[in-house]
């Protein structure tokens, strides 16, 4: 057997193996493998769990429960014994890699050593058949509007089969109009974080307010008049927001003020928000409670005689703020004991009633996050935002004829 001298076979091998050289007739085949210790310590390196732990299963297949368990609100199904039993469904086309991972290629189609006749084409007569079966087939199809929205499109054709126990209004039978003026009205007042306004501690900004005159005719379109008063401030001024129209105050002692001003100007029979006592009216009432102001009683039409006192049935029905010689509707209540809808959220009831219209949900974090932007144009979607709501909640006590039916 020839050897090779020890200097030649040192600088043959690495310096990891020069440890395992002793002798003059010695070689080095290959690497030592590496030891248990040594696996188990590299697992968190490679990302592989140095512990796999079997599934739960029974020992004795008799003893297996022929129906799933569920445990701590997971449900197991549980098998037993040793056999094949225990083995998952197979699954085509998930076949082993083959040996070395060399991936498989399909089979070359040129290959192929032989021709086949195709079929022969379709006759004049038969394209025209044809023809005239894809028309009728179209024909029966809803057409689609021209250049519609693909939000608007699958929506509008209501593929869920959501269902409104609406009845629209008669032109058959007619009511005399009662002459009642309604006012709603949306509070805009930015919050900490996600959380909702807090009354106690989050300052009014703006108060947007929409006045109906009168009970609009059979064929007649609703016709209102909107009007905002904010608080003069780094957001909202009439240098940054020049096309707002709107009343600009110094602070919200004066804002409350001008608010009550204002109604007592229209002196409007019907008050009504989307959310009045957590909301709207609500959180104004406990704003101006803040400033030693009873805005329920400023507002009254026989100011002095608001009664006081815990109202726990108003609480849980209706609200609890009243105004002596005025209606005060808790629009939000009244959709929830009047129409029959999955769910009751603002969206939804517009989606409803308003002919399928979609409107927009935004937490407080962003309407407070577009309120302190450094870009008009962002503080503008505030006060389009909440313009369109008081419009919006106005429209559906007059869809609804929750007005009308009840005066």
């Amino acid at each position: 057997m020839a050897t090779r001298p020890s200097s030649q076979l040192m600088t043959v091998l690495s310096p990891a193996l020069r440890s395992l050289h002793c002798g003059k007739n010695a070689y080095v085949y290959a690497l030592r493998p590496p030891t248990s210790a040594e696996l188990l310590g590299s697992t968190d390196e490679h990302g592989i769990p140095n512990k796999i732990y079997r599934s739960p299963w029974y020992s004795r297949e008799s003893d297996a429960p022929e129906r799933p368990r569920e445990y701590a609100g997971l449900v197991f199904h549980l098998k037993g014994g040793e056999g094949i039993g225990n083995l998952g469904d197979w699954k085509c086309g998930e076949g082993a890699s083959p040996a070395g991972g060399e991936p498989v290629h399909p089979l070359d189609p040129t290959g192929v050593g032989g021709w086949e006749y195709a079929s022969t084409p379709p006759t004049v007569r038969q394209v025209r058949q044809w023809l005239k079966e894809q028309k009728g087939r179209l024909d029966s199809r809803t057409v689609r509007i021209k250049d519609s929205s693909q939000i608007e499109g699958p929506t509008q054709r209501n593929p869920y089969g959501l269902q409104s126990t609406l009845t629209l209004r008669s032109d058959m039978a007619q009511r005399m109009a009662q002459n009642m003026t309604v006012l709603t009205l949306e509070v805009f007042a930015p919050s900490k974080d996600d959380r909702v306004p807090n009354p106690d501690d989050d300052e009014v900004a703006a108060v947007f307010y929409c006045f109906q005159r009168h009970d609009r005719e059979v064929g007649e379109a609703l016709t209102c008049e909107s009007g905002i008063v904010a608080v003069d401030s780094a957001q909202f001024n009439p240098r940054r927001l020049r096309s707002l129209q709107a009343e600009f105050v110094e602070s919200e002692l004066e804002l409350l003020n001008r608010l009550i001003d204002v109604i007592l100007e229209l002196d409007p029979d019907v008050l009504s928000g989307w959310e009045v006592q957590a909301a709207s009216w609500g959180y104004l009432s406990a704003r101006g409670r803040s400033y030693g102001l009873d805005v329920g009683e400023q507002i009254s039409r026989a100011p002095g005689r608001t009664a006081g006192g815990y109202d726990g049935w108003a609480m849980k029905t209706s609200s609890t703020f009243k105004v002596i010689g005025r209606h005060v509707l808790n629009l939000w209540r009244i959709m929830r004991s009047e129409q029959t809808f999955a769910i009751y959220s603002f969206e939804h009831v517009v989606f409803q009633l308003l002919h399928r219209r979609r409107t927009p949900w935004y937490s407080p974090r962003t309407l407070t996050e577009w309120y302190n932007s450094s870009v008009p144009e962002h503080t503008d979607r505030v006060v389009r935002y909440f313009a369109s709501r008081t419009s919006m909640v106005l429209e559906m006590l007059d869809v609804a004829e929750v007005v009308t039916k009840n005066a």
